[in-house]
This record gives structure tokens, sequence and C-alpha cells, in this order.
């Protein structure tokens, strides 16, 4: 079994008014590279995000600003 891996979010988001998968939430070039890195490590990845916490990559969720 092989290790969980978390990935921090970003601050560019898809803007949207329907909840969307949390992976796909995050649309910076950082968050993107790590991801891909991430899913090739492990088949437990978390997204640990500034609104939400930690998060499950199917999470649904809904565009946020933390300032």
């Amino acid at each position: 079994m092989s290790n969980a891996v978390v990935i921090p979010c970003g601050a560019a988001k898809l803007q949207t008014d329907t909840p969307v998968e949390a992976y796909k939430l995050y649309t910076g070039s950082l968050f993107k590279a790590l991801w891909r890195t991430a899913i090739t490590m492990s088949d437990r990845v978390y997204i640990l995000s500034a609104g939400y916490g930690l998060l499950e990559p199917c999470d649904l969720v809904l565009p946020y600003n933390v300032k």
C-alpha cells in the first residue's frame, strides 16, 4: 500500500456556479503539475484547501476567496 500524498490548493480557480470535483477546481500551473505528479506516486491523493480543509479529489466544491 502506498503512502498518502497531500498537495496544496492554488489561488487560480475555475469560475463556476455549479459544484465541481476538487481536483478540477484549481486551475493554476503549479497545482496541475503537483496533481500530475501526485497521482503517479499514490492512489491516495488529498488536496489541502484554504477554504475547505482537507479534500478528497472527488469532493464537490465551489470556488471561494481567502485573503
